[in-house]
């Protein structure tokens, strides 16, 4: 049964199907309507209101003590917040408003535990969300490290393999710089030896021919 009010509304013990009077009998709606009303009493015994869920403040206690229809009445009209209001549903006893009460307790609570249980599902699903995105993006910065550490590695490589390029290059370039230097320098040598010879022949060559006339001189000087 819905007996909803809303938020912070107000309300009337005359409008509660939890007033009751002396011994949990209903009361009647004249008295609801018009409690200081002395002809409202008429026919009526053990006009002493009670609340059969204990709501009423010592306040209220006070003025009902008094026995005055007046005090009754500013109790039973005043308008006040109450959170165990429950709606009169005319030709019900207190005893059924009363039970329809703990109902709507009891379903309200059954309410506050499906939503209580909805909300921890929800955040169960965010937490488990926001934990699976946690592990994708972690996965992806992972993958990122790696691909950015293999790329390091190969243009470590590359630099590696270029650097050792340079230096075979530059052995060979050394080497072959040594192997003219050494051609040039045998070349020069073998030039000077060979001038050398060339000069020594052209020298001895002289000398022999000079060997040779002188014989043939001394001879023609003593035939003359």
């Amino acid at each position: 049964m819905d007996n909803s009010t809303e938020k912070n509304a107000r309300v009337r013990c005359a409008d509660c199907g939890l007033l009751a009077l002396r011994v949990g009998r209903s009361v009647p709606a004249k008295l609801r309507a018009s409690w200081e009303d002395p002809n409202a009493h008429h026919g009526v015994s053990g006009t002493t209101p009670q609340c059969v869920v204990e709501a009423f403040t010592p306040e209220d206690n006070k003025r009902l003590e008094t026995n005055r229809m007046d005090e009754t009445a500013r109790v039973i009209q005043s308008e006040r917040d109450c959170d165990k209001f429950f709606q009169l549903v005319p030709g019900r006893d207190p005893a059924w408003h009363q039970d329809q009460a703990m109902l709507a307790e009891l379903q309200k609570r059954d309410d506050e535990r499906r939503e209580k249980d909805r909300l921890w599902m929800e955040q169960q699903k965010d937490a488990d969300r926001k934990a699976r995105e946690e592990d994708k993006d972690a996965d992806r910065k992972y993958q990122e490290a790696q691909k950015a550490s293999e790329r390091e590695y190969q243009e470590a490589q590359k630099e590696n393999d270029r650097r050792h390029q340079r230096e075979q290059a530059d052995r060979l370039a050394d080497k072959a710089f040594r192997r003219q230097f050494i051609t040039i320098m045998v070349s020069a040598l073998f030039g000077s030896i060979l001038t050398a010879v060339v000069g020594w022949l052209a020298t001895k060559s002289v000398s022999d021919k000079k060997d040779l006339d002188a014989p043939i001189e001394k001879k023609a000087g003593l035939e003359k």
